[in-house]
């Protein structure tokens, strides 16, 4: 697990409209000021999938949690914090919103990279590298 982290909705909306812009997403780079985020969608493990943004002229801006996350990591200030992964909860703090109950690093997806890295430096490979993180998988060749 991790702290609670509090994230203003000044730098949530500076990193998401910037966010946006760099990607493509129209209405989160015409976003307002945020009034409010709430998770709105969540996996079957609890880890969100979407958050809704809200801002002061009541427009909805949705953004997958990860894409959220993202934001916030690369902030044109330099000045949110980071959190380490997009499976938290959200709880309002006023001219803040509070990321509670964080836990975990990365993606979800079950693989450390840096764990990974040292087992290829041990000279593991990939297919064991594979069966240490998913046991059970098993390796396809598609095409």
């Amino acid at each position: 697990t991790w702290p609670t982290m509090r994230v203003s909705k000044t730098d949530i909306t500076r990193c998401v409209r910037s966010w946006g812009q760099r990607n493509g997403f129209w209405w989160l780079s015409a976003l307002g000021e945020v009034r409010s985020a709430a998770i709105t969608k969540t996996a079957a493990s609890g880890r969100p999938v979407e958050i809704t943004l809200i801002d002061t002229a009541g427009h909805k801006a949705p953004i997958r949690a990860e894409e959220f996350r993202i934001a916030l990591l690369s902030d044109p200030a330099g000045k949110a914090p980071k959190p380490p992964s997009s499976f938290f909860q959200i709880r309002d703090a006023g001219n803040a919103i509070d990321l509670v109950n964080g836990h975990g690093y990365g993606h979800g997806i079950g693989l450390s990279q840096w764990g990974a890295q040292a087992l290829a430096q041990a000279g593991r490979s990939h297919t064991q590298i594979l069966a240490f993180y998913y046991p059970g998988a098993e390796l396809r060749k598609l095409w």
